[in-house]
């Protein structure tokens, strides 16, 4: 039993909006030395560019979502079992956005989220306006930004999630502050 405990307990989720600093962070504890698998929509946003795919979130968000949960999935079991694990978005980010745009969420969805699961508490970034950009990958609106945190927030507490927003500041108190509360975390 231990092992599968471990499982769920050492693989953590930082999630947010977009443009609420989440990949200064996640880029912080990679240099830190710290397990980190990257966001998933951005690579394949950007693979789907280059290769003039409709897979993308404004084209074609159900072929999108299928990779991103498939590319999810392979990270999660590419985590060490004796490592804590920083994920930068979970498939619950799939199903938020799918519901945030009003897109029935399919069963492989569902049913992958009840079967990979990451620690009970989630880290979430709140919208902060004053850093937000868009960019190549992010084309929404600070307004759609605020609308998926709230979405966010909602589809990880009805998967059984406890959620912990992150306090805006800058990046190094950001992460002092993931990592005074994991150290309070039983892994």
């Amino acid at each position: 039993m231990r092992s599968i405990n471990l499982l769920l307990k050492n693989r953590i989720v930082i999630t947010g909006g977009g443009g609420s600093g989440k990949s200064s962070v996640i880029q912080s504890l990679m240099e830190k030395g710290l397990c980190v698998f990257e966001e998933q929509s951005r690579q394949i946003i950007k693979q789907s560019l280059l290769n003039n795919s409709e897979a993308l979130p404004w084209k074609d968000i159900l072929e999108f979502s299928y990779l991103v949960q498939d590319a999810m999935i392979s990270d999660y079991h590419k985590a060490p079992q004796a490592d804590i694990c920083f994920f930068d978005r979970s498939l619950c980010d799939v199903m938020a956005y799918m519901e945030k745009d009003n897109i029935e969420v399919y069963p492989a969805l569902k049913e992958a989220i009840s079967t990979y699961r990451y620690h009970d508490y989630v880290f979430i970034m709140p919208p902060w306006k004053e850093i937000f950009e868009n960019d190549i990958e992010r084309v929404e609106s600070f307004e759609a930004s605020v609308h998926a945190f709230e979405q966010l927030k909602e589809t990880y507490e009805k998967n059984g999630y406890t959620m912990i927003e992150i306090p805006k500041g800058n990046v190094e108190e950001r992460v002092d502050f993931i990592l005074r509360e994991v150290a309070k975390f039983k892994i």
